[in-house]
């Protein structure tokens, strides 16, 4: 999931592509604003600032009261204003080298295009937060969708129902304001990886092709993979990790491809 989601319960001992000799000279201090920022590739449009992915409950950034979608535009007049997201999250990361637990932050921050001003106190890092076993990315992906609706993440989110190969497997369809985060502008974002290992599928994993074609929705993969017998073989095409990636799988009986279910998004 690191390529997916830089933790950023910001700590200021964090670098990037950086040499072991300059990481030393830095001070190891552990300052946290407590958000998640999102990786992003080198490549990219011009940004307004850095995208709250995360808040940790709680932390500095819950008090000062900042959301998941907000941008940081600007932190102790420092713009975070950038020709990419990934200079944007480098400009945040570097100004962190000089934060301590305690420090009074200006935060200006764009929300629903609003500017917004917040004082946030930066906080300890927990090192339980970075020993825990992932990210809560499922959570992080349905409060985006809260705030950004259609234009970040489909209405509906789609889970597999019933036992078999794709049993408990959660889906939704890639937008483009959600694909920027993946490198990709078409696919099935896995959300929640079915219950069972034979795919091999991973959260956050992005389904571009099943057996040459892309499905537009989780709809579309259901019919996909009815259009085959038991026993053939499809060849899926993903995403993972900024790299493209694929797999050939022998399909079970028919009955176990249970289809999807609809929801609305929480």
């Amino acid at each position: 999931m690191k390529c997916i989601l830089l933790l950023l319960y910001l700590f200021s001992n964090y670098t990037l592509a950086e040499d072991p000799e300059s990481m030393s000279d830095r001070p190891r201090q552990r300052a946290v604003l407590g958000i998640n920022i999102a990786n992003q590739p080198g490549a990219g449009e011009p940004v307004e600032g850095v995208i709250v992915f995360a808040v940790t409950p709680g932390g500095g950034a819950d008090d000062a009261g900042l959301q998941v979608a907000d941008i940081i535009v600007e932190i102790n007049d420092v713009s975070l204003m950038a020709a990419s997201a990934r200079e944007a999250n480098h400009r945040l990361l570097d100004f962190m080298v000089g934060v301590s637990p305690g420090d009074d932050l200006k935060v200006v921050y764009l929300r629903e295009g609003k500017a917004n001003e917040a004082i946030l106190t930066a906080e300890k890092l927990d090192p339980n937060m970075i020993a825990a076993p992932g990210l809560p990315f499922m959570r992080d992906l349905e409060r985006l969708g809260r705030q950004f609706g259609d234009e970040f993440i489909a209405p509906f989110k789609y889970r597999w129902r019933h036992h078999g190969l794709f049993a408990g497997m959660e889906l939704v369809a890639l937008t483009p304001g959600l694909g920027r985060y993946f490198g990709t502008d078409s696919g099935l974002l896995v959300i929640r990886a079915p219950h069972n290992e034979v795919l091999g599928l991973r959260d956050g994993d992005v389904i571009r092709a099943i057996g040459g074609r892309s499905p537009k929705n989780p709809g579309h993969a259901m019919r996909i993979l009815r259009s085959y017998e038991p026993d053939e073989e499809v060849v899926f095409a993903i995403r993972r990790n900024q790299g493209d990636r694929s797999f050939t799988l022998r399909l079970p009986a028919a009955p176990s491809v249970a289809g999807p279910e609809n929801k609305p998004a929480p």
